[in-house]
């Protein structure tokens, strides 16, 4: 396993015993909170860092040791709620495959609340390195160094990761080793300076006092004071030194102003300096050649010299400090769903605790559960998909704070339904002697159906709470569409949208047009309101004036039925020929969309063609 470069090392993480002592941290009447030293550390010597914390609750394994995997760079957010770190990634020869940056909870649990891979490099991308993270005071923005070798460019993530190389949005070239003072200030190097500058990008401003030996910075936690490695090595050999300095920090507008600097140790390896929970102390490593480290404690003041923290056995390469809530937060309020066929939008609102990370969601289908999702903050609503029609479900959330606590599980259950209904087109036999068509719907559960007549006009409702298989739509009247919005329910309370299910069209009878020429009307069993009228030679037309978005022409094919010519607004547009071997009543003889709310004058004509002059028209389907 290879360890980073001497700079790079100086900003790792660091090891711990199983019997590190704490320091004290603070704690509010609200919560119970307990002190988490942060370190990583190789205990057996192969090379490869693992992520522990020690609490009161003991030595707790957060990333496990491996000779193929190297965990270093950690650091914490003041606040104590997430730990950045960097993982070098080999394969079993030893060659580097991943570099990863990882954002998770400082969480002790097995299975953290937040754990997200920032940036994943790999071999393919080229001269490339991440070096140097920071992360916000709450947690929430994560800043690091991407060198190139051509620039160092401090580059900012969301956490919305990975972020190839090259793809993430850029601080500023040039600077290196940056680090937060505030959630929008940063501090860092640049060849010439120590400089800060905005999160967002912008201005860089120097910092007096501090030279480009200056780097690795730690803000306290109420941000008054900043820490920081200052390199001492000589110019030759290969001998590495370090200062580990803290002065007073004021921030006016971005700019940095530090007063009182005082040197908490020197003429040592002293790296990665990281600060109690309380901002009385700063913890730095000391990192020896033979590759063992120890943590040291100083007040920040200065007050009294530097003692040993912990002695950890092994390979010790940083530390970080968080203080963490025990207590669990309040459950979630599980919301109505709404159902879509076999997906639903599962809801609930989230309690008030401020370090609320999110809901982890479990579905349970016949006693077997399965774990969802874990849905972080400010989202409060999640989309499961795959159901199956018909088939119940549970749905259990379980709130889990940024320090790992959880919940206790409430619970939800749903049935997967569609708003779907089947009803007639103009040509089906459904319209018989009356207008009125009926509508079927699936079951189970029960539906609501409101319904808008001719594509104006407010909604009104037709049935209300029904659970019939179908229902007969007794108020249509010919020549009128009717589109109908169904929201249907479930026996739990839940409900799908209010979905549109298409347009119903009842066909006026073909007595709306006027006839002129050679013309019959025959009363026939089959034909929509009983009767037909028949076009029996040339010249013989229907002619009719229709507002909507869509005609059909529906009549019958036969073995003696002809060519109707169609014209719209005096062009015609179209010929047809009815004939079949066989007869068919109600077909579509002929659909054409026409422009919306103009008054649309068509003339149907027979063309009288020779042995079957026939045309005969029985309905026109005119949709709103």
């Amino acid at each position: 396993m290879h360890r980073r470069t001497l700079a790079a090392a100086a900003v790792l993480a660091t090891a711990v015993c199983s019997t590190l002592p704490l320091l004290g941290g603070t704690a509010s009447a609200a919560t119970t909170t307990r002190p988490l030293l942060v370190v990583s550390t190789d205990t057996d010597g192969d090379g490869g860092h693992g992520l522990y914390a020690t609490d009161s609750l003991g030595r707790h394994t957060l990333v496990p040791e491996s000779d193929t995997t190297d965990v270093y760079a950690m650091t914490t957010s003041r606040d104590g709620s997430r730990i950045a770190y960097l993982q070098d990634v080999y394969d079993s020869a030893g060659n580097l495959t991943h570099e990863r940056l990882v954002v998770r909870d400082t969480s002790t649990a097995a299975t953290p609340g937040f754990s997200r891979v920032v940036s994943d490099l790999t071999p393919a991308s080229g001269d490339v390195l991440d070096f140097f993270p920071s992360l916000s005071p709450d947690g929430s923005t994560v800043v690091w160094s991407r060198i190139d070798f051509n620039a160092n460019i401090p580059v900012v993530s969301l956490m919305s990761a990975p972020v190839a190389a090259g793809a993430a949005a850029k601080v500023a070239d040039g600077v290196s080793g940056a680090a937060f003072l505030d959630s929008q200030t940063l501090i860092g190097s640049t060849d010439s300076a120590v400089v800060t500058l905005p999160v967002a990008g912008g201005t860089q401003s120097p910092v007096a006092g501090l030279t480009t030996d200056d780097g690795q910075f730690a803000a306290s936690p109420d941000g008054t004071h900043v820490a920081w490695m200052r390199d001492t090595s000589p110019a030759a050999g290969n001998t590495f030194t370090a200062e580990v300095h803290v002065a007073d920090v004021a921030l006016a507008s971005g700019v940095a102003t530090l007063s009182a600097d005082r040197k908490l140790a020197s003429g040592v390896d002293a790296l990665a300096p990281a600060w109690n929970a309380d901002g009385s102390q700063v913890l730095y490593v000391v990192d020896d050649v033979n590759g063992n480290g120890s943590v040291y404690s100083a007040p920040q003041d200065a007050s009294a010299p530097a003692t040993t923290f912990a002695t950890p056995a092994g390979d010790t390469v940083g530390v970080g400090y968080a203080v963490t809530d025990a207590t669990a937060p309040a459950s979630a309020t599980m919301l109505p769903a709404t159902l879509a066929g076999t997906a639903a939008t599962v809801r609930w609102s989230l309690p008030s605790d401020a370090d609320v990370y999110g809901v982890e969601l479990t579905r349970t289908a016949a006693g077997t559960a399965t774990k969802v999702a874990t849905v972080p903050t400010p989202a409060t609503s999640y989309k499961d998909s795959g159901l199956v029609l018909g088939k119940t479900y549970t749905y259990s959330a379980v709130v889990v704070d940024r320090s790992g606590n959880r919940s206790a599980g409430v619970t939800r259950q749903l049935t997967a339904l569609g708003a779907t209904a089947t009803f007639p087109d103009p040509t089906s036999t459904t319209y018989f002697t009356s207008p009125a068509f009926r509508v079927y719907f699936p079951t189970p559960g029960t539906y609501t159906v409101q319904y808008r007549t001719n594509g104006t006009g407010s909604l009104t409702t037709w049935v209300n709470n029904a659970s019939a298989s179908s229902q007969v739509f007794s108020a249509a009247k010919a020549g009128s569409s009717y589109g109908l919005l169904m929201t249907r329910y479930d026996g739990f309370g839940n409900s799908t949208a209010a979905t549109g299910l298409g347009t119903a069209v009842v066909p006026y009878d073909q007595t709306r047009a006027s006839f002129t020429g050679s013309t019959a009307t025959q009363a026939l069993s089959g034909r929509y309101l009983g009767s037909a009228t028949i076009l029996k030679a040339a010249g013989a037309a229907a002619r009719l004036v229709v507002n909507g978005n869509r005609l059909q022409v529906i009549g019958e094919k036969c073995a003696s039925c002809g060519v109707m010519d169609i014209y719209v607004d005096g062009t015609r547009v179209a010929g047809v020929d009815t004939h079949d071997t066989q007869r068919r009543a109600r077909a579509v003889l002929y659909t054409r969309n026409l422009t919306a709310g103009v008054n649309h004058t068509v003339v149907i004509k027979a063309r009288g063609t020779a042995g079957r002059p026939n045309v005969v028209l029985d309905a026109f389907g005119v949709r709103h």
